[in-house]
């Protein structure tokens, strides 16, 4: 027996337990339930008595819980359960490219989230909450998470793209500023629980392509390495033509330090270059 509730995930004081019961919780355990009355309350009859018993909560729009009991003969368990509320974060992917005039939706971009529930001292919940979404034709996507007042890590990657990793606090309850909730859902429980977080940049790879020629002529089977910070980011072997394209290299350019300068290195001559924006394509060529 016990009660189930929502959490208090602004650790605000300024709620008490009793004033967010959840009604219509299942709570289930040994394939007994029990729904839980307007005020949160249940009660599990005939659970046997032994170790290591999981109870689950759950509830339409909140993560479900698991705990543990161990149960005696004739033994009552009072076991209360804070369950977390659950929130759409929505936002749109955009790609930044050079060679386009205008930010456009990036579509298939694979949009990661994960926060720790590691000091939620509620109804069981430990370790990583992870989910992926897809951004859809026009780069928008929308993805549940729990409402904590912690830090939520993104991680943006498609194919064409530099990995964009970025935080959000979900949950503010001091300046409440969009996409932040400040409210808990069942204080709340007539406020909206999707927030657009708006467009997230992300950078499209460079490419460098040229032609190795040996005395006016291509020169085939020459390898060609674009390095940028000291490592190797790219390579080629020329064609029968003397022709090379090197892609997926990532300029940089949305980093606070701007976009990065690169070399290119064939038959042990280097020549110096740097990326113009995000998806540039740089054409240099090799005059032996």
């Amino acid at each position: 027996m016990g009660r189930v509730h929502s959490y208090d995930a602004g650790h605000d004081g300024s709620h008490a337990d009793d004033t967010a019961p959840l009604g219509d919780a299942l709570v289930a355990s040994e394939g007994i339930t029990d729904t839980t009355s307007s005020v949160g309350g249940y009660e599990l009859e005939g659970v046997p008595a032994r170790t290591g018993i999981g109870v689950t909560f759950s509830k339409n729009e909140y993560l479900p819980g698991t705990q543990t009991i161990n149960l005696e003969c004739g033994e009552d368990e009072v076991l209360d359960c804070e369950l977390l509320c659950m929130v759409t974060i929505a936002g749109t992917i955009v790609v930044s490219n050079t060679n386009v005039a205008s930010l456009t939706g990036l579509a298939r971009a694979n949009v990661d989230y994960s926060v720790s529930l590691n000091g939620v001292n509620a109804c069981g919940y430990s370790g990583m909450y992870q989910v992926s979404t897809t951004s859809g034709v026009t780069g928008t996507f929308a993805i549940a998470v729990p409402l904590l007042d912690a830090i939520s890590t993104f991680t943006v990657m498609q194919d064409f793209i530099e990995t964009k990793v970025f935080t959000k606090t979900i949950m503010d309850s001091t300046d409440g500023e969009l996409p932040f909730f400040d409210y808990d859902c069942a204080w709340n429980p007539g406020a909206t629980t999707t927030r657009d977080m708006g467009p997230q940049d992300t950078c499209a790879f460079g490419m460098v392509s040229g032609l190795v020629t040996v005395g006016g002529s291509g020169a085939s089977g020459q390898t060609v390495q674009v390095i940028q910070g000291g490592v190797v980011v790219g390579s080629d072997t020329t064609g029968t033509n003397g022709v090379y394209i090197i892609s997926g290299i990532p300029t940089e350019c949305l980093s606070t330090a701007g976009c990065a300068d690169f070399s290119v290195q064939c038959m042990a001559w280097t020549q110096n270059d740097e990326w113009d924006g995000c998806g540039d394509v740089e054409q240099v060529n090799f005059a032996f």
